[in-house]
């Protein structure tokens, strides 16, 4: 089993905006973006915001559930669904020993070290 991965923490899912509404995701984007990130090394994805806000900076951050949406409805909750049971179902894969013959590390440090000693 795989001992090493990353987290999506914020995972969208629905509209994002603070003073207005921004970007909405397309049907099944979030299923898509959750598969490729589970497919470059996540081991956990956590969708931003179960249920959209009512008030405060946030009330414009759509989640899985929007503000009229009921408990265990409508698209966003059947597509968040969706990407968990694509996760069960393909974890042997997702969770696979990663078998590498190059790494490619791309860091703070590294990025100092070719600003400092640029190579050809």
């Amino acid at each position: 089993q795989r001992l090493h991965g990353m987290m999506i923490a914020e995972q969208l899912i629905g509209a994002q905006g603070h003073d207005i509404i921004g970007f909405t995701p397309r049907p099944n984007q979030a299923k898509a973006w959750t598969a490729a990130a589970l497919l470059h090394g996540a081991i956990h994805v956590l969708f931003f915001r179960y249920r959209a806000a009512v008030f405060g900076q946030e009330q414009f951050c759509f989640g899985v559930l929007d503000h009229s949406t009921k408990r265990a409805t409508g698209r966003k909750w059947k597509e968040a669904k969706a990407s968990f049971a694509f996760a069960r179902a393909h974890s042997d894969i997702w969770l696979a020993p990663i078998k590498s013959k190059v790494a490619l590390i791309y860091d703070t440090e590294n990025i100092f070290a070719w600003q400092a000693q640029p190579q050809s």
